[in-house]
């Protein structure tokens, strides 16, 4: 009878130890993110940078939103030397070339490998989206030690700069 019994003890020892992990985790992980919005870094997603200010022809970054028709978001980007180039996604850095990453109030929601993008509906309230440039093999390309990115903000007001 003693031997069942300690098994019970080390079993319910493992799973207090367990729960006790789980609500540790959550602990950390909330208070991490109670961060105002002034606090919170423009992307949560992080890339290794791609130095691009000694690039004769540096490249840069305009963008537009506009309300869609039926619903949703019409994203055009107008990059200024630089080249989409699906087909070279993940593969060697070639200068001037690559893809955009799309951020929407600060998480990364996919890549972008044309000048055209559509956004679903976005909820009520204030979204910021940023787009970035992004060599082949995933850098950010940064001009003077800033990224080479452009963003709006919506707004009940329409859409302003970021």
């Amino acid at each position: 009878m003693a031997k069942k019994k300690s098994a019970i003890s080390i079993k319910q020892a493992a799973i207090t130890m367990l729960l006790f992990g789980f609500c540790l985790g959550y602990l950390v992980s909330h208070l991490y993110n109670q961060n105002t919005e002034a606090e919170k870094p423009m992307t949560t997603h992080i890339h290794e940078q791609f130095d691009a200010t000694c690039y004769e022809n540096k490249p840069g970054l305009g963008i537009a939103v506009e309300k869609d028709a039926k619903s949703g978001w019409n994203l055009r980007l107008d990059p200024a030397n630089f080249q989409f180039a699906p087909e070279s996604a993940n593969l060697n850095h070639v200068d001037g070339q690559g893809h955009a990453h799309l951020y929407i109030d600060g998480e990364k929601v996919t890549r972008i490998y044309s000048t055209n993008y559509y956004i679903n509906e976005l909820g009520e309230g204030e979204h910021t989206i940023i787009v970035t440039l992004n060599t082949n093999d995933h850098k950010d390309y940064f001009v003077l030690g800033e990224p080479v990115s452009a963003g709006v903000k919506i707004t009940e007001e329409g859409v302003v700069p970021y």
